[in-house]
């Protein structure tokens, strides 16, 4: 994905990835990244990046375990600099990472965002990214998905991602009728999310800023916090 276009990935199967090197940083900084998950995807994606921001300050190391040669696995530390200057949103629909979260290891470092992602902290140079957007979607009626509580991010976030977090609570599924009563199925509450047209303008075009749109702004109430 880093290095490569649209049209040069596989289209199913499995594919090498070589290294990045020198010529992939231009790619690197006119491209942006951006992750939509559902589900377990939430936490793949974040285990994923946790697994990068471990591996980069020892890469050299990493790739004598693995026995791997630096013309293929190598990655340049001009596209290393290239990524700290990155925003990665991370759109989870129907969130899953407080659940799954239950019995894992913490990731290496925690509870150290201002060193690591202020500009005048100490470890500044060492982040893995400039932010992780991440922003949760879970409707109420769904018993497997949920918000993200307050201080998950500084226990349970590797604090290299300079992780931000916005929780979404949004009813996706229809409310039917049942013997003159409302409810609504939990199987569309954990999977409805793509259907729903209020996702999509969240993802599109955001919440609190000129850009959203006006479907939002009828629909939805955004109140923002302060750490």
């Amino acid at each position: 994905m880093l290095k490569d276009d649209w049209d040069d990935l596989p289209e199913r199967g499995r594919d090498f990835c070589s290294g990045l090197g020198d010529a992939h940083v231009e790619r690197m900084i006119q491209d942006d990244y951006i992750f939509v998950s559902h589900s377990l995807g939430s936490r793949i994606t974040i285990d994923g990046l946790q697994r990068i921001a471990g591996i980069l300050p020892r890469r050299e190391e990493y790739l004598q375990e693995k026995q791997a040669t630096a013309d293929t696995a190598k990655v340049s530390q001009k596209v290393i600099e290239a990524f700290r200057l990155k925003r990665i949103p991370i759109f989870m629909l129907s969130n899953q990472l407080p659940l799954l979260q239950l019995g894992r290891e913490l990731p290496e470092v925690t509870g150290q965002d201002a060193d690591y992602c202020k500009p005048e902290g100490r470890h500044y140079n060492q982040r893995t990214v400039k932010e992780t957007s991440i922003i949760a979607f879970s409707d109420p009626n769904d018993l497997l998905s949920y918000g993200i509580p307050p201080g998950y991010q500084e226990k349970y976030i590797d604090s290299r991602l300079c992780a931000d977090i916005t929780n979404i609570s949004i009813n996706v599924s229809p409310v039917i009728d049942v013997f003159g009563m409302s409810a609504v199925r939990p199987g569309p509450a954990h999977t409805g999310y793509d259907q729903d047209e209020r996702v999509v303008a969240l993802i599109a075009k955001g919440i609190g800023t000129p850009h959203t749109s006006p479907l939002v702004v009828e629909r939805c109430e955004y109140t923002p916090t302060i750490d």
